[in-house]
């Protein structure tokens, strides 16, 4: 599956999530270079996710900024896989209960 149809998916499900902002990051000039392809907030939780396509790699400052994104109690994810998201999502929602 293509980086960008696995985005559109993610997207997709992360809107049938009750309680659950999302924003995609676009790449652009003026935005924070390695910063996750879409940011969101659920039940409290900051969760940056990065979509690669299968085999696909992370660069160095991905994986840094990933690596801060942990350190300050936020969630990363690095996937090429729906399911891995579905999983974090109700890991936290399970957390909260």
């Amino acid at each position: 599956m293509r980086e960008s149809a696995l985005r559109r998916k993610i997207r997709e499900y992360l809107n049938t999530v009750p309680s659950l902002w999302q924003v995609p990051v676009v790449g652009t000039r003026w935005g924070k270079r390695g910063a996750p392809d879409i940011i969101c907030c659920y039940l409290g939780y900051f969760i940056g996710i990065e979509t690669k396509s299968p085999g696909g790699k992370p660069t160095p400052l991905q994986i840094y900024e990933g690596g801060k994104i942990q350190k300050s109690g936020g969630h990363y994810l690095l996937t090429s896989k729906l399911e891995e998201v579905k999983t974090l999502i109700q890991e936290i929602g399970n957390a909260e209960e």
